[in-house]
């Protein structure tokens, strides 16, 4: 950086990557609290801020008030989670469905250094194609409510993914595959069903044992996700700083997943920017060789424009992550691509003002919802008897 970085940013930098010292930045108590919050929230990362607070000198009451607060209900908000998972796992262990739940709890038990820094919201719940309609109607069955019933929408944009609510009220989303819109799985050739075989077992601080990804496909997952939201929450960076160093992560190996997946360049581009963040060093053998030119972009991006973003800055997105591509050319293409969608998001909002969410308008009806299902299935093909249960 040319400039040392302002006094919050780096209070958001120390509460992820070392939340243990007394000294706090320089002038960062001239914010007020609000101000804390709110850039704490953008990141997601309020819980690791108070931990860094609670750990200095000089921190004034109120603060310590007014961000416990916070931390409280991040704990509640944690069990209820909680609460909804494990009717989750009960009813997809009872109907022999292999699944797997990753980021949100996962992250927050067993990846940070402790379940109370992390912020999460929902639960993503991952299952093979060919057991999408059985999942489906065993979390309904479970007690958990469709949010997404636009089934012709659904049908049409062939999304990897339906939103559901659980019986404690925790949003839920059931995925298929890791790549959500199907543009993204024409770009890269994602292996849910190999990922679903590695999957292991974890167990939380509160006793439950779920299956998730293994060490290296949780690093693949974590990137690939991240790059595609545009790799600028802390939350992000700090979820793949602590899985790089899990047991179990072999960088050799995630290499070799992601020039297989064609997700080599957005991953490797990730990982250089929690590098560039943490000050840890890059994993050995993943830097962004085939992308070296939209990494030379993305570094300098970071110089320019500091990062981490704080709320009311002129730009805090993350095009260069989001379209980066096996290729220049085809990094370049999505970049275009996506500016202008995002002019066209825009100027629509200008005329019409904020929409509803259309997913969430009951339309197809049942048919709508067998004919996605049917598509579904019929994507998965002969993937189907690799499972078990």
């Amino acid at each position: 950086m040319t400039n040392p970085r302002r006094p919050l940013a780096q209070l958001l930098i120390e509460s992820v990557f070392d939340s243990s010292s007394a000294v706090l930045p320089p002038r960062v108590i001239e914010h007020s609290v609000e101000e804390v919050l709110e850039a704490g929230g953008l990141h997601r990362i309020t819980p690791a801020v108070i931990r860094r607070l609670r750990a200095a000198e000089g921190v004034p009451a109120h603060w310590v008030e007014q961000l416990s607060a916070f931390r409280e209900r991040q704990i509640l908000r944690h069990l209820l989670n909680l609460t909804d998972l494990r009717a989750a796992t009960g009813a997809l262990r009872a109907a022999d469905i292999p699944w797997v739940v990753a980021k949100g709890p996962v992250a927050s038990e067993v990846l940070w250094p402790s379940p109370d820094m992390r912020e999460y919201y929902d639960l993503d719940v991952f299952v093979h194609g060919s057991r999408f309609p059985a999942a489906l109607a065993t979390l309904e069955d479970a007690g958990f409510t469709l949010v997404d019933r636009n089934w012709a929408l659904i049908r049409k944009t062939m999304r990897a993914e339906v939103a559901l609510i659980g019986p404690a009220g925790t949003h839920l989303d059931l995925h298929w595959d890791i790549a959500v819109p199907k543009q993204l799985r024409r770009a890269y050739r994602t292996d849910p069903a190999g990922m679903l075989e590695r999957r292991v077992e974890v167990q939380f601080s509160s006793g439950d044992v779920v299956p998730t990804f293994d060490a290296v496909d949780t690093v693949h997952h974590l990137a690939f996700h991240a790059a595609q939201a545009g790799a600028n929450r802390l939350m992000w960076l700090g979820d793949l700083h602590f899985a790089t160093h899990r047991p179990g992560f072999d960088p050799v190996e995630l290499r070799r997943r992601c020039l297989a997946a064609r997700t080599a360049v957005p991953v490797a581009l990730v990982l250089e920017r929690v590098s560039r963040v943490s000050g840890a060093p890059m994993p050995p053998g993943l830097s962004a060789r085939r992308g070296r030119v939209w990494s030379h972009l993305a570094a300098r991006r970071d110089h320019r424009y500091e990062f981490p973003g704080l709320p009311h800055d002129r730009s805090i997105g993350g095009g260069l992550y989001a379209s980066a591509r096996a290729t220049l050319a085809g990094s370049g293409v999505e970049l275009a691509r996506q500016m202008v969608m995002a002019r066209v998001h825009e100027a629509r909002v200008r005329r019409r003002g904020r929409q509803p969410r259309a997913l969430s308008a009951d339309i197809g009806g049942e048919r709508g919802r067998r004919d996605y299902l049917a598509a579904v299935t019929e994507v998965a093909g002969g993937s189907r008897a690799t499972l078990r249960g």
